[in-house]
């Protein structure tokens, strides 16, 4: 389903920034665009952004409010003593409306740096010392029906050694989802899967605290 956002704009034809493609009539809603939330219906906006330096900044925001939630869940992770993370990929949902705008995709995970099975799924890959320890921990985490996550042991497997997994060493590939129905927007999905991830981070730094650094 298409949702519509469409503004009249007025122009004075004599002016020199008369154009129908000028950027006046885009830069003040980049922060907008760049964020996926709709435009304030019929207010007159004074103050918008021409500089690149000001694009960047919004830009930069909108980065972080994509990663800094799932880097805060990693980090966390990480102070678990009985693992070690040997991947983290966080979901891509920002990505969606870049796959529409392109007849070939070969070079998109390149450019956009995101994985195409990570589109609605964030995924982490541990090696766990401690299975039962850790089968404990996961027993804590959230999970149910609109936020959920798998656990699911990795088996390597060479072209010509074939099982290259030895019996005692355990590789867990952890994917967390959503519902689709709370995934109805960009923006949404994202807020959903930050609210997720802190949800977890608070668990984990609950079980493992961020060491002091107080003398």
């Amino acid at each position: 389903m298409y949702r519509w956002d469409i503004k009249l704009v007025k122009y004075y034809a004599h002016s020199d920034h008369y154009d129908s493609d000028h950027y006046d009539y885009y830069t003040r809603y980049l922060p907008n665009f760049i964020s996926g939330t709709r435009r304030e219906a019929e207010v007159e906006v004074e103050e918008y952004w021409q500089s690149a330096q000001e694009v960047r900044f919004f830009e930069k925001e909108a980065i972080d409010l994509r990663h800094s939630a799932f880097n805060a869940m990693v980090d966390a992770f990480k102070r678990v003593p009985f693992l070690a993370v040997v991947r983290s990929i966080n979901a891509s949902c920002e990505s969606v409306v870049k796959l529409e705008r392109r007849f070939d995709w070969s070079d998109l995970a390149d450019e956009l740096d995101f994985q195409f099975d990570n589109v609605f799924t964030a995924t982490l890959i541990l090696d766990v010392e401690d299975v039962n320890a850790f089968f404990s921990l996961l027993e804590k985490l959230p999970n149910d029906v609109m936020r959920h996550f798998r656990a699911s042991r990795v088996y390597i497997f060479l072209p010509e050694t074939g099982l290259d997994t030895g019996e005692d060493e355990f590789l867990f590939d952890v994917r967390f989802t959503l519902h689709p129905a709370v995934t109805k927007s960009q923006r949404s999905t994202r807020i959903a899967f930050n609210e997720y991830f802190a949800e977890i981070t608070a668990i984990l730094e609950q079980q493992f605290p961020v060491p002091s650094t107080t003398p």
